[in-house]
């Protein structure tokens, strides 16, 4: 494994092999892992987490003008703020979303986040810890996600109504 040393650095296997026999049906048997499955739980308790925990103001920075260079104790205050677990969901959520399968409860959570203030806490958060990158890049992950669920949706509404149109 990697990624065990700190918590900004998500685990992985060493080898493939240690992630492709739990999540091949026809080898692992009783074992099999459903990634998609896994995916919507992490997906969904990302959001959950955020829901919860974010807020305003979250570092209780004295001025929004100051650079975060310019914060004073600015990591003890990350420390004493924000959670490892929010930490991660802030970071990767969207790559949770954007692997998980479509599922409307799913879909309703993402919207229900993305109309809410938390969106702006979440990527407060992710600017506060330096990692500003994994914010655009969970965004552009649910750009995606949502535009080929979308998709998807209009093909079938369309051969849906074309075939009915036959009948």
């Amino acid at each position: 494994m990697t990624g065990t040393v700190d918590s900004w650095t998500p685990i992985r296997p060493l080898h493939a092999s240690l992630y492709d026999f739990p999540t091949d049906k026809s080898r692992s048997d009783k074992f099999f892992i459903d990634v998609s499955e896994v995916e919507n739980d992490l997906a969904f308790a990302s959001l959950g987490v955020m829901k919860h925990e974010l807020h305003f103001n979250i570092c209780s920075l004295g001025s929004s003008y100051l650079l975060n260079s310019a914060v004073p104790n600015l990591d003890t205050r990350l420390k004493d703020s924000i959670s490892a677990e929010l930490s991660y969901s802030c970071r990767f959520w969207g790559t949770r979303v954007g692997a998980a399968s479509f599922e409307q409860s799913l879909a309703m959570e993402v919207a229900d986040f993305d109309d809410d203030e938390r969106l702006l806490f979440c990527i407060e958060s992710v600017d506060l810890m330096r990692s500003f990158g994994s914010a655009a890049q969970s965004l552009i992950f649910i750009l995606g996600w949502c535009t080929v669920r979308l998709l998807k949706s209009f093909l079938e509404l369309g051969s849906s109504n074309a075939a009915d149109s036959h009948t």
